[in-house]
Order: structure tokens, then C-alpha cells, then sequence
């Protein structure tokens, strides 16, 4: 029977839960307690994003191999559970003793085996040599060299091990968090572990050089991939990249399922995120470049993921201030109507004062502790005409300018809620549909009248109507639109004048209201509500030229014959200059017995300078600057 092993994990502070997904999909649990300290509502309070020991704890009971432990990628340390307390003594030095006896009292068999499972260079117990370590933040009447001291002196009287701080092959580690306290072996490679540090920093295998004055940790850059919420394909953005964390650990968090793409503004971190990249072949790819003018197409990004500068070792307060908005605009351009970006800051202040003015929808923000400082991990969409958010960071949306639902979506939504079997709640539907819940109940109250002015209009021809109207309009705006599609159809040219003539003249036979005036207005929603681009309202062969362009498609839709589709494949397979209008044809004939007299009488190389003054007299006035040359060409083929 496999024995079950106790971990103590400690992860990144405030993105437990995704820490915790990873683990039940990837290994055998038999207990999971997430124990990270929260914060107290009553004195003292605690700032539990501040300090190294801000840290997320997980307790983790599992039967699955010390392999497939190593595996989990959002994990920042690894240890074998030693002993965890809520009250530990911070007045006076009793809280010393305190952490020694629990340490003491530990299940060491257990911690110890667990321990030569993970150990890179098998030890005798002999020879073990060891170090205690202490990592406190809070205020305590002690500290931490005290705390290490202690913890040290009571494993030398239990084992009778060699203490060495710097050559080790056990380490000790105790994290106090003001009276909260954790303690657990290093499963570490303890090669990797520096004389100052208390943990060991995380594998970087993928990075052929990780020295800079900020890295990323690959446990951060895999959480945010997970909240990026990638697909396979997927283009990945860094424009802030630094040595390459966050392009490189996206593909190969992905098994290269999507393509990463970063840049940097400086040379030494572009130049070293170019060599990280070479380690092994990856779809990743490396630009020096500014991250507030981007050299990528408009909405060419699916996702984007940055590691902003905190102000500390990268930049300061006041660049970050003019730099910020610049940055989130040109990541607006650049990423798609159905994109997404995660976004790793330090000041909330910063980022909702740049993005206020933006359409940006914030769809999830934690607050984190990234190497002992607290910060936030935002999420944020672009707002798109399909998504209307109901409030912008600092801004809400006055009564009337929310989303507009279209007749087939509440037609949609009254089905659902009236359905028996369904469980869906008015605020779940609300939440889908982008509008309020007072919004829905306020459609649920007049369902019958929108059920029934849906069925008097028929053949779905409200579908993508917004605005409710009276049902008696119906049938005269769908005889008007049947007369429209109709007159376009025979070619007859249409002006506005002569649908809102048409227009009064159903209204009478309706019977509708006697001061229906079909003005400019009444015209303007007409075509929106059948899908029509209002054309201008100026009389002339401008407007009747985009009244028929409309109605046209309109026609192509409802009413063209099979013989007219395919003409209009075949069209579509040539350019523009070898497409003639009927006009162009007619007066091509017409030129033809013309052009054969010039050929005889000039000869053939005068003849398309001829030809096109001949053609440009006869075509006069006409908008098509390009008919006589293009005929000309022409004339000149047949007649050579």
C-alpha cells in the first residue's frame, strides 16, 4: 500500500485557489488545507501582503509519487511538514521556546523519509549536516537568528547532526507570520540555495541566463497563464518582457500550443531574452522595441500577459505615471474584440488611473504578494458592441444606457425563465446577457405583450429589432419593406422621397395614427430596424444610389435567383478594371463602329490616345473617371 506523505507547499499569496485546481488534476489527494494568514477585521491588523513570509500556504496529503510533486508547476517551494501553529507567543521570549518544543514534537520519521525521496545526493544519517533557517515578518519581541538558533540547537540534541550554514544537506525552515507559524525540510536542491536567502529560488531550467535586477518567477507566469484562460494557436503578448519569463514559460507551460511573442526596450534584458530563447526550439519570438508604440497589427493579439515595472528596481513612481496610460492604449489596439489581458502591477491607483478613460472591462483583480510587496493581478477585457459593461473602474452607466436587447434575445430569455425544468436564476440570466436583473424582471412583467407583438410580425423579421413599438406597426413596416426589396429588384431607381411617399400612403390604408409624418426620423429607425444603412437625406443620385445599394443586399438575401448567384461568383474572380456596368457596355457598342474608323484611318499607334478622347467627349460628365481609358484598351483589342 502506497504511504500517504505530507507536504507543506507554500505558493503565491491570493491565487491559492488556481494553486489548488493544479493539484487535484494532477495528483492523488488525500487532504488539501489552504492555511495562508488572513486578514483580521479587528486590532491588531495585519498586512498580510507584506513581508517574505506573506506567503500562501498549503497543507497537501497525497499518495502520488515525489515525481509528480516536482511536476506541479505553480508551486514556489516545496517542503516535507514538520509542524504548523495559530499561537505563537510574540510578546516575550517564550514564543522561542514555543517554536523549538513544536519543532521538536514533529513527526520527523515521515518529514525525514520524505526528505531522501527528494534528496539529489543520497546522505548517511551520520553525516548529515544541516542549518536552520527563519523567515519572520510581523512584530515579535525576537528575531529571526534567535528563532534559527533555537530551532538548530534542538535538532543537534535530538539527531546529533553537524551544523554547517553554508555546505548543507537538510535545511530546517521555519516561516513565522506574526503569531502564525509553519515549519518543514527544504526538499530543495540545496546547491541552489544561497547563504542569505532562507528558501531555494525556483528551477529555471528553460533560462540560459536568469541574472537580472527583477525575474519573474515561473510560478507567477504560470498562474497568469492559467487566468489568460489561453486557447490552441493563441498569439501571446509580453511587450515588457524583460530576460523572456513570460513568452518562454507560455510555450512551454503549453507544450507549444501557442505562440509567444516579447519585447524589451533595453538591450541588456532583449539581448538575454534572445539567448534564453535559443535553449531549445519554441515557438517564441524576441523584438527589441518601444512597449508604448508597438510594431504589430490592430487586433492581431489574442492574449496578453505583462509583468508591469513596480517602481522599485525598474523605473520609478513618476515615469510609471506618464508610461502606464501609454501602455494600456496601445495594448487596446493591438489586442482582439474577444481578447484578454492579464496584468501583474503593484499600484491599484496607477492602473484604475489608466485605464478609466479606456474601454476596458476589469473582469477579475487579486491582490498578491510578489516578493514580499503587495500587488494586484488584473484582468481585463476590451469593451466590445457586443458586450456593454454595466460599470467602468470609476464610472457607472447612467438609467437607459445599458445594452438594448434585440426581440430574439428576449424572446430567447422568456422562453428560458418560463421553462419548468430549468434552474436558471434572473440574476445568472442577467449576468449573460450583459443587462441588470431589473432589467429582466422588467421584461418578464410584459412577456405577453413581446411574445405577441413577435408573432404578428412573423418570418422572423424582428429578430435584431431593439425597440419594443406598437403591434399594429408591424404589418405596414413589412409591406413597406416587401415594396422596397420588390422595387430594387426590377432595377427602378429609389430615392428616399419615394419610400416616405410610399410610406404615408400605407399608413392610410393601416390605419395609423393621423399624425404619422414619415420624417427623417421615422426613416432613420425604419432602416435600422430591418438592417438597412440609412441613406442620406439629401435628394439626388447620391441618395438613390445608396438607398439602391441597400435595398440591393437586402434583395440578394430574400429574393435572387440561382442564375444571379452565380453571376455574381463569377464577377467576383476579376478586378475591378475588367468588370463593366451595363452603361460601360452600351457605350462601348456605341464607340465601336467609331474606333474601327480611326484604326483605318491613323493606324494602330494612335489609335488608344484616339480612342480615349473619343470615348471621353461621349462620356462627358459621368463620375467614372476611369470608363474612357478602360474602354479605350478595349477598342484597341478588338479593332488591332
Amino acid at each position: 500500500m502506497t504511504d500517504v506523505s505530507t507536504y507543506l507547499l507554500l505558493v503565491l499569496r491570493g491565487l491559492e485557489f488556481l494553486v489548488e485546481e493544479e493539484i487535484r488534476s494532477k495528483l492523488q489527494v488525500e487532504r488539501l488545507e489552504i492555511c495562508s494568514v488572513q486578514e483580521n477585521p479587528q486590532p491588531p491588523y495585519m498586512q498580510v501582503l507584506q513581508g517574505q513570509a506573506a506567503v500562501g500556504r498549503i497543507i497537501l496529503q497525497t499518495k502520488s509519487s515525489a515525481a509528480e510533486v516536482q511536476e506541479l508547476r505553480s508551486v514556489q517551494a516545496t517542503l516535507a511538514f514538520l509542524a504548523k501553529s495559530d499561537e505563537i507567543d510574540t510578546e516575550s521570549d517564550a514564543g522561542v521556546k514555543q517554536i523549538g518544543q513544536l519543532v521538536m514534537e514533529a513527526d520527523w520519521d515521515a518529514a525525514v523519509k520524505l526528505w531522501k525521496e527528494h534528496a539529489v545526493h543520497p546522505v548517511d544519517d551520520n553525516e548529515i549536516k544541516f542549518r536552520g533557517s527563519c523567515v519572520r515578518d510581523g512584530k515579535h519581541k525576537y528575531n529571526s537568528q534567535v528563532v534559527a538558533g533555537e530551532v538548530g540547537a534542538r535538532v543537534v540534541d535530538k539527531f546529533g547532526w553537524n551544523v554547517n550554514l553554508t555546505e548543507f544537506d537538510l535545511e530546517v525552515v521555519v516561516v513565522i507570520f506574526y503569531k502564525f507559524m509553519v515549519a518543514g525540510i527544504a526538499l530543495a536542491d540545496p546547491r541552489k540555495i544561497q547563504f542569505r536567502n532562507r528558501l531555494a529560488n525556483e528551477t529555471r531550467s528553460a533560462l540560459a541566463d536568469s541574472q537580472y535586477v527583477s525575474t519573474l518567477r515561473p510560478s507567477t507566469a504560470y498562474l497568469m497563464l492559467q487566468l489568460a484562460q489561453h486557447k490552441y494557436g493563441d498569439v501571446v503578448l509580453d511587450s515588457m518582457c524583460g530576460i523572456g519569463t513570460l513568452p518562454i514559460c507560455s510555450a512551454d507551460f503549453t507544450n507549444d500550443e501557442v505562440y509567444a511573442l516579447g519585447g524589451e526596450l533595453d538591450e541588456l534584458p532583449s539581448g538575454k531574452a534572445g539567448q534564453n530563447v535559443l535553449t531549445r526550439p519554441r515557438p517564441v519570438d524576441i523584438a527589441r522595441w518601444d512597449s508604448t508604440r508597438l510594431p504589430l497589427r490592430s487586433h492581431s493579439v489574442d492574449r496578453v500577459m505583462i509583468d508591469m515595472p513596480f517602481g522599485v528596481r525598474c523605473g520609478n513612481q513618476r515615469q510609471n505615471n506618464k508610461m502606464y496610460p501609454k501602455v494600456f492604449k496601445e495594448l487596446l489596439r493591438v489586442l482582439r474584440p474577444d481578447g484578454r489581458a492579464v496584468l501583474l502591477v503593484m499600484s491599484k491607483k496607477l492602473f484604475k488611473g489608466a485605464v478609466k478613460d479606456l474601454p476596458f472591462r476589469v473582469v477579475a483583480e487579486y491582490m498578491v504578494s510578489i516578493g514580499g510587496l503587495g500587488g494586484g493581478i488584473y484582468v481585463i477585457e476590451p469593451i466590445t458592441t457586443e458586450i456593454k459593461a454595466n460599470s467602468i473602474i470609476g464610472q457607472k452607466l447612467g438609467k437607459g444606457r445599458g445594452k438594448r436587447l434585440t426581440d430574439s434575445e428576449r424572446m430567447e430569455i422568456i422562453a428560458r425563465l418560463e421553462d419548468p425544468s430549468s434552474q436558471l436564476s434572473k440574476a445568472e440570466c442577467a449576468r449573460q446577457h450583459g443587462v441588470t436583473p431589473a432589467a429582466i424582471s422588467k421584461l418578464m412583467k410584459v412577456s405577453q405583450s413581446v411574445k405577441k407583438r413577435y408573432s404578428d410580425a412573423g418570418g422572423g423579421f424582428r429578430d435584431k429589432r431593439q425597440r419594443g413599438g406598437f403591434s399594429k406597426n408591424v404589418p405596414f413596416e413589412d409591406e413597406l419593406y416587401q415594396w422596397i426589396c420588390s422595387v430594387r429588384a426590377r432595377k427602378m431607381p429609389l430615392l428616399v422621397s419615394h419610400v416616405q411617399q410610399k410610406a404615408k400612403l400605407l399608413a392610410t390604408r393601416h390605419k395609423m395614427n393621423e399624425d404619422f409624418k414619415a420624417s427623417n426620423g421615422w426613416y432613420y429607425r425604419f432602416c435600422n430596424r430591418y438592417g438597412l444603412t440609412p441613406a442620406s437625406f439629401h435628394a439626388g443620385a447620391s441618395t438613390s444610389l445608396n438607398v439602391g445599394v441597400e435595398t440591393q443586399k437586402s434583395v440578394e438575401k430574400t429574393e435572387m435567383p440561382q442564375e444571379w448567384r452565380k453571376l455574381r461568383e463569377q464577377v467576383q474572380q476579376y478586378a475591378p478594371e475588367f468588370v463593366y456596368t451595363m452603361s460601360e457596355v452600351r457605350l462601348f457598342y456605341q464607340m465601336l463602329p467609331r474606333a474601327l474608323e480611326v484604326v483605318e484611318q491613323l493606324g494602330t499607334m494612335a489609335t488608344t490616345q484616339k480612342a480615349t478622347e473619343m470615348i471621353a467627349d461621349a462620356v462627358g460628365g459621368m463620375e467614372r473617371n476611369e470608363t474612357p481609358g478602360k474602354l479605350a484598351r478595349v477598342l484597341v483589342l478588338i479593332c488591332v
